[in-house]
């Protein structure tokens, strides 16, 4: 599966390539047009167009009896039941389309999360690490967990323990821009984080869990923490990011940003095709 992901990551490299030196927002707007004219495209040809432009005709047809018998309250009635119906039908013939469109949105929103998500801190920031511990005899001192950084990164805090929250807590510092692997010791295990200083030179992800599909899914840079390590996940305290849209100067998250821009292509591109 790993191999799969770093052969997405790398395609994905290629297709923003054009894309470095502009602002993050023209990225993430043509991924977003890709997007909705794969999700309409998918659509056309998966799915039974003649069938799904009768059930559409019919529904026109019964919304004009509503208007027509506006006066018979049993023939509105009876309007709105095959209203309904004929959307249920329309429903059921949409759920086999939609399942490579969600398919391939999944993979595509993975990658927009580590371009886009947070924005890396740059050097001589202090930057938060936080590991997340489950309850293990072997680390109740905690003095068995150890941070070792890499060469250009300082720790400018001892590592704080809690109790509460079962975290412990580092602050650190990048000298020069890059990425490191910074590395936990517990015992006579390791485990490391990638961390990014500097401009978003490439893809990140703030967050490493534990192996399971939804979080590979999220975060396919990294080999995730094995199923029984003691630590539960490793978080990197980066700054979400936000885009302003239009004239309105909205600041808004980048999925909901993403999701806005791909559903108004999307719009556009089912007019162009012309898609029931």
């Amino acid at each position: 599966m790993q191999i799969f992901f770093l052969i997405i990551i790398k395609f994905f490299d290629i297709l923003l390539l054009p894309f470095k030196d502009l602002p993050p927002l023209v990225g993430l707007s043509f991924i977003a047009l890709v997007t909705g004219f794969l999700a309409v495209f998918i659509f056309k040809h998966v799915s039974n167009q003649k069938a799904l432009k009768e059930i559409m005709n019919r529904i026109k047809i019964h919304f004009a009896e509503i208007i027509l018998y506006k006066d018979d309250f049993c023939q509105i009635l009876l309007a709105q039941k095959e209203i309904l119906k004929n959307n249920f039908s329309y429903f059921i013939r949409t759920i086999k389309p939609a399942i490579p469109i969600v398919a391939i949105v999944l993979l595509i929103l993975s990658q927009m999360n580590i371009r886009y998500s947070f924005s890396p801190v740059p050097p001589g920031e202090p930057l938060t690490v936080k590991l997340s511990v489950r309850d293990n005899p072997g680390i109740e001192t905690r003095e068995d967990v150890k941070m070792l950084p890499p060469f250009g990164i300082k720790i400018l805090t001892p590592a704080f323990h809690s109790s509460e929250t079962g975290q412990i807590e580092w602050r650190i510092k990048g000298n020069w821009t890059g990425v490191y692997d910074l590395v936990f010791k517990i015992g006579p295990n390791s485990y490391q984080k990638r961390v990014l200083i500097g401009p978003p030179a490439e893809p990140f992800s703030p967050h490493l869990g534990k192996e399971g599909f939804v979080e590979k899914v999220f975060n396919p840079l990294e080999e995730l923490l094995p199923i029984d390590s003691p630590i539960v996940a490793i978080d990197l305290d980066y700054q979400s990011r936000s885009f302003n849209l239009g004239i309105f100067d909205w600041s808004l998250h980048w999925l909901v940003a993403f999701l806005v821009i791909a559903i108004a292509f999307g719009l556009v591109f089912r007019r162009l095709l012309k898609v029931s």
